[in-house]
């Protein structure tokens, strides 16, 4: 899933909580396999706290969310409408190959729901660890 962020603040915090605020937005597609092949797509605005870590592996905390939409509406009783919300929380760890390159590996965890708009609103949970890769300019 393609993301942008840009770093907030310098180091802060004390000890090993010590990290920077990153604020960024990132595009969601999700394929869903069954009942039968769907799909959704989203926009989340993220936060993410990147601790300082050591100079090549620094963990992560990130938080985003936003509108979602998917055609699951009727497929299935956790979903009643097209449009949605996507919450994520998650984190993980980088691994700075160079000072502009970076592998990642982590876990997200994912909740869909209409957030109240249409009943009813049960809501799609999901687990998803994943893996990628970031450059920094």
């Amino acid at each position: 899933m393609p993301s942008w962020a840009m770093v907030l603040t310098d180091p802060i915090g004390p000890g090993w909580l010590r990290g920077q605020i990153l604020l960024g937005a990132e595009i969601v597609y999700i394929q869903f396999e069954r009942p039968e092949l769907t799909h959704g797509v989203g926009f989340t605005p993220k936060i993410k706290y990147l601790f300082e870590g050591t100079q090549r592996i620094r963990p992560y905390l990130e938080f985003a969310g936003g509108p979602f939409y998917t055609d699951l509406a009727g497929q299935i009783p956790e979903e009643s409408s097209r449009f949605n919300f996507i919450l994520t929380a998650g984190g993980g760890i980088s691994w700075f190959v160079t000072s502009q390159l970076s592998l990642n590996v982590g876990y997200r965890f994912h909740h869909i729901s209409n957030a109240g708009t249409r009943y009813p609103n049960i809501g799609l949970n999901s687990s998803l660890p994943y893996g990628g890769f970031s450059f920094y300019f």
